[in-house]
Formats: C-alpha cells, sequence, structure tokens
C-alpha cells in the first residue's frame, strides 16, 4: 500500500485527508489478527478453558453467566437474589461492563458458545479491535499507514493491556481513540457523521468503564484548542455546536447506566466507603511500576517498551514539530495523575502531593480511585506520538524501517504463553447443576471477595449467602449482620471497604441449644440454605512461589530486562497462583471458629459430596425435619 506520509509532505491539510482503503484496513487487520494470534496461541486453540485464578476473573466469568441467566429467565439486569441471598443486591454499580457482555451474550446465542468461550472470545477480540482503533486515530494524525501501524501495535498489544487477562470489564480500548477521533474531525470542520462517532464511542466507553469517559474530556480539554485554532474553527458556531451536539448524543445514550446509579446515590444507599481514597497507591511509581503482588519495581522502558521509548524521544529532538503541543502535555499530564495523591520514589511514599490528592473533593471525580487507569491515556498519547515521529522517519528512511520497528515492538512486548489452569470442584456441584429446586449454598470461609465461589455458581446456578461485587452496597450486606453470620465470619479480613460486618466471637462448645436451633431456622428457612461448603484449599495446582529479587544485581535485572525476557514481569498470572492459594490458606485459618460452629450445627460433613480439601454439609434432612415441625404446628 502506498502511505500519503511518503508521497507528500505532511501537513494539517494531507494528514488524514482521505479515508483509508478497503485494501489497507484488511491489510492492516491481518497484521493485527497474527500478533493477536501469535500472543496468545494456546487460548485460540483451547478458548473454555480457565486463564487466570485472579478474583477478577471468576467475577467477570460471572458477569457473562449473570447476564445470560437474566435475558433467559426474563429478570432484571441491575437486580440479583443469585448473591448475597436471599436479600440480593443491585448490579448498578458492578462493573459488569455491558458494552462487552451483551455482545459476548450475542455470541452466545447465535454459536452455542459456553460462558468461558464467550470470555476468551471478547478477551482476544479486544485487542485487534483496539489496535484497529488507534490505527485509524493515528492514520489522521500521521497520513502514514505503516507508521500508524506501529502505533496500533504499541497501543493495543502493550503489556498493560495483556496483563488484563482478568478484567474482561476493561479490557476494550477501542473506543477511546475512536471518540477522540472523533471530537478531532468535529473540530476540523466535519459534519453530522462525525458528530455521531464522537457520541457513540464516548457512551460506548461509559459502558466498559466510567474511567474512559474521563479520559475522553480530559483528552478533549488538551487536544481541540490547537487543532481548532489551526483549522481556523475557534470562533466558528456551527463547529462548537456539533461538539455539543455530540457531548449531549454521549449523554442521552450512557443515561440508561447512569440513572440507575444517581437514584441509589439520592436513596444515601451508595457504595461503602474506603479506607483511603486512593486505591493500589504505590503500584505506580516515578520510576516504574510495581504490579501488586511483586516485590521488585519494573523501570518504564519495561512497561512501555525500550524500542518505543527511543523512537519517541527520537521524536521529541529530531520531529518535534511534527506532533501537535497537546500530544506531548496530554502524556506529561496522564503520567502526573498516574503518580496517585503523593509521589512514590523507589517503593517509598513521599510527602510530595500530586493532583490526584484533590479528586476525592470534587463529586464527579471522587469515583476515580485507580491511579494506574491513567495508563491508558498515558499509552494513548504516546501511540498519537509514535505515529507522527515513525512518519517523519518514514520519510528520511523508507517504509521498511517503520514496518520492521512495528515488528520489533511487537517482540519487545510479548508476554510469557499463558497456561490455563484446571480446577477440580467438588462432586457436589455437578449434582445441583441438575437439581430443579433452588436453594441457596453457604460458601466457607466466608469472604467479601470470593470470586471463585462466583464461578463456581456459573456451573450449578444455586443462589450464594455471600458474594464478590466491585462496589459492595449498604443493602447487600445487611443478610451477614446477624449473629451467625458474623460468627461464621473469619476473625481477620483484608479488605479496604469500611463498615463491613464484624466477626462475632462465640464460645462454640457452650452454645446452648435453644440458641443452635435458632441459628439452624435461620440459615434453613430464612436464608433457605440446603449446603454448608468449606473449601480448605484451592481446587487448582498452585505452584511454587517466585523468589522475589533480594541482591542489588537482581534487582536492577528486573527493573531493566526487556519485557519479553523479564520473567517476573511476563506471566503475572502464573506467579499470581501461589498468593491465591497462600491467602487461602490464612484466610481458613482465620475461620478456625466457622468450622467448628458449622460441625456444631450440623454434624459431620457429608460423604462423597465433597473433595479433597472441601468439606459439605448436607442440610436438606434439616430442612425436612423443620417443615414436617411446621406442619404439625399448623
Amino acid at each position: 500500500m502506498t502511505d500519503p506520509a511518503v508521497t507528500a509532505p505532511m501537513t494539517l491539510e494531507s494528514r488524514g485527508s482521505r479515508w483509508p482503503s478497503a485494501k489497507e484496513v484488511v491489510l492492516v487487520l491481518l497484521g493485527y489478527l497474527a500478533i493477536t494470534a501469535w500472543y496468545w496461541w494456546p487460548m485460540v486453540l483451547e478458548p473454555d478453558s480457565i486463564w487466570s485464578v485472579g478474583r477478577d476473573f471468576f467475577q467477570n466469568t460471572w458477569n457473562l453467566w449473570w447476564v445470560d441467566y437474566a435475558l433467559s429467565a426474563g429478570e432484571p439486569l441491575l437486580q440479583t437474589d443469585r448473591l448475597f441471598h436471599p436479600q440480593g443486591t443491585s448490579l448498578a454499580f458492578q462493573t459488569w461492563s455491558p458494552a462487552t457482555t451483551l455482545p459476548a451474550w450475542g455470541l452466545m446465542q447465535l454459536f452455542d458458545l459456553s460462558v468461558g468461550a464467550a470470555y476468551t472470545v471478547m478477551f482476544l477480540a479486544a485487542f485487534p479491535l483496539s489496535a484497529m482503533g488507534a490505527w485509524l486515530l493515528a492514520r489522521h494524525l500521521s497520513g502514514s499507514a505503516s507508521a500508524s501501524f506501529a502505533a496500533g501495535v504499541f497501543f493495543a498489544f502493550n503489556p498493560y493491556h495483556t496483563a488484563m487477562v482478568t478484567q474482561l470489564n476493561n479490557v476494550q480500548f477501542q473506543w477511546l481513540p475512536l471518540a477522540v477521533l472523533g471530537l478531532l474531525l468535529i473540530a476540523e470542520g466535519r459534519g453530522w457523521g462525525a458528530v455521531a462517532l464522537a457520541g457513540v464511542a464516548t457512551a460506548l466507553c461509559g459502558y466498559v468503564d466510567w474511567y474512559q469517559p474521563v479520559f475522553v474530556m480530559t483528552a478533549a480539554l488538551l487536544l481541540l484548542p490547537g487543532t481548532l485554532r489551526r483549522a481556523e474553527r475557534l470562533k466558528d458556531v456551527g463547529t462548537w455546536l456539533r461538539l455539543g451536539a455530540a457531548a449531549l448524543l454521549a449523554l442521552v445514550l450512557v443515561a440508561p447506566g447512569l440513572l440507575p446509579m444517581v437514584e441509589i446515590l439520592a436513596a444515601g444507599e451508595g457504595p461503602a466507603g474506603l479506607d483511603s481514597p486512593i486505591r493500589y497507591a504505590g503500584e505506580v511509581q516515578l520510576l516504574g511500576m510495581s504490579p501488586k503482588g511483586t516485590a521488585a519495581l519494573a523501570a518504564w522502558p519495561v512497561i512501555l517498551g525500550w524500542l518505543t521509548l527511543v523512537l519517541i524521544a527520537w521524536t521529541l529532538f529530531r520531529a518535534f514539530r511534527s506532533v501537535s503541543a497537546g500530544w506531548w502535555l496530554l502524556a506529561l499530564l496522564a503520567f502526573v495523575l498516574m503518580q496517585g495523591a503523593r509521589l512514590t520514589v523507589m517503593g517509598d511514599e513521599t510527602s510530595i502531593p500530586m493532583p490526584m490528592a484533590v479528586f476525592d473533593h470534587f463529586p464527579g471525580l471522587a469515583f476515580i480511585r485507580v491511579p494506574h487507569r491513567f495508563l491508558l491515556l498515558l499509552v494513548l498519547a504516546m501511540a498519537g506520538i509514535l505515529a507522527c515521529g515513525l512518519a517523519a522517519l518514514q520519510q528520511r528512511k523508507g517504509t521498511p524501517v517503520v514496518l520492521g520497528a512495528a515488528l520489533l515492538i511487537a517482540v519487545e512486548m510479548q508476554p510469557a504463553a499463558p497456561e490455563s489452569v484446571r480446577p477440580t470442584p467438588a462432586v457436589l456441584y455437578a449434582m445441583i447443576a441438575d437439581d430443579s429446586e433452588d436453594y441457596a449454598v453457604l460458601e466457607l470461609p466466608l469472604d467479601f471477595r470470593d470470586g471463585y465461589s462466583m464461578y463456581l455458581q456459573t456451573l450449578h446456578g444455586k443462589a450464594l449467602t455471600g458474594g464478590y461485587t466491585s462496589h459492595l452496597l449498604p443493602g447487600a450486606l445487611k443478610g451477614l449482620r446477624s449473629d451467625v453470620m458474623r460468627a461464621l465470619l473469619p476473625s481477620k479480613h483484608d479488605n479496604d471497604v469500611l463498615d463491613l460486618p464484624e466477626h462475632l466471637p462465640v464460645d462454640v462448645p457452650a452454645l446452648d441449644e435453644a440458641t443452635l436451633e435458632a441459628w439452624r431456622r435461620e440459615l434453613v428457612l430464612e436464608k433457605r440454605v440446603r449446603f454448608v461448603v468449606m473449601r480448605a484449599g484451592t481446587d487448582f495446582q498452585s505452584g511454587t512461589p517466585a523468589a522475589q529479587p533480594e541482591t542489588l544485581e537482581e534487582r536492577l535485572r528486573v527493573a531493566l530486562t526487556p519485557f519479553r525476557f523479564n520473567t517476573e514481569m511476563n506471566d503475572l498470572q502464573r506467579l499470581a497462583r501461589p498468593r491465591v492459594a497462600e491467602f487461602r490458606s490464612q484466610l481458613v485459618a482465620d475461620s478456625e471458629q466457622a468450622a467448628a460452629l458449622v460441625r456444631r450445627l450440623f454434624g459431620d460433613p457429608a460423604p462423597r459430596l465433597g473433595g479433597f480439601e472441601t468439606e459439605v454439609w448436607d442440610l436438606r434432612p434439616v430442612y425436612a425435619r423443620m417443615s414436617a415441625e411446621a406442619e404439625e404446628g399448623r
């Protein structure tokens, strides 16, 4: 294909002056599909497999199951009694990402996909789609299809994005560059088609993740003034009306998802507060990142790519004028916001305040609590800069050099091949899946972030007395505040959510029969529990914990080794498995009272329903006795 960047000087008028040809689109899409298959080939071959043991992976799997369950049963999508049974909970604040789950549901219906296969398909699709979105924006900026191809590789296949195996709700990046492209087209004088693109894409950003519309607005504030000035449209009323129309369209489209949250907040029943307004502080630092669960710091060239940063440095010093100032400012602002409320250097939080410290004081920004999310805004800005810089390099060195750079970027950012996980759940779950009666399962230890129990629910469909939602609502916790439920809670919990039900210490051997019978009735009759499950371990092979780098040499190796060869950074899912097992072991140790209480309430566990480290209590005989007593009383 012929690039405008090679055949003509790059000016505002020539950049993106024609839409890409069908041949360009097909070739570029094939390239991105090839990289996706190269990176994730085990997933392509085993779409039904499980690829993570992270709680968010299981929660997002549950999201797909819930959409299918609710739509099939005619139940409201934003209210469920399958979690926190029997009172249930609103899902208005759940990160169920309708821009992902609804298309996945459509694929499940059309192609009879399982929940696991739908998850894999939507995860894999995010990479070529995100790359194409970035390519369209970059091509408009640079005029070069080849330079934009490299920018799309960086935007979609960077380590921040490929690490989102657990976060199907966040992995769809494509709407952000398309929303920015629509706004730029409006500022340059394009018509109502650009308005539709900007409005629809911004709304879809909101239906992926509420952070993304904030990123769109941030990009607009920094990019539109310069674009309007260069296009001589700063005072053009029609342009401003079209920008306003795009914002109004986005607001109207996103209103169905926004209004239920507003209603809950207005009723004073919003999500519980947190210990700190900033979550995961310290993951992003001045010099690099220390992902959660790792003790090592990876310098920014590892996370963003050595070659990418070299090319951006070349652009800064040799082709600075090829990039609009707004893109440099956007990159700088994103980097500053990533630092959180206070600057962290080499693992030590300093007293230096950063701009994000004021977010908690503004109602519209208070929900922005995770600094590393601004990495998406940074990689967007870097992709724009990279495209323009490579277009300038293409004019000097030719297309093969630019395509070679795209290939090297892909090679450097390649993660380790994913390994599937094969859990072996207890026999119980297959049995109750075939039971037409509806009732609840009490999973122990009780954990407010127990995503795995929600995954098991996708296999059996019965209600759970607990659950894990992205934002815990007070109404969901009412059923966990009774004496028996508090007595079943672990003695400690690793959770930053405030006002959770507190553990109730009891002398289990000293409990009188009247109390025990009252607690049995609450569990069996009021909460409709028919089975209690105590999982003392994980249902999968956890592996051996990785040795943490201790010497200066080891730390420097982790900090500087390119991502593809950096075993401490390019396979975080494998490294997480021992940590999950360790967390489970501690949770079980903190739930000794719960195990003793269940034995006091219901005797020994049922044989043949559990597993290697799983005990199951069958409460159906208890329910039959209580039902018979109630019938005799009438």
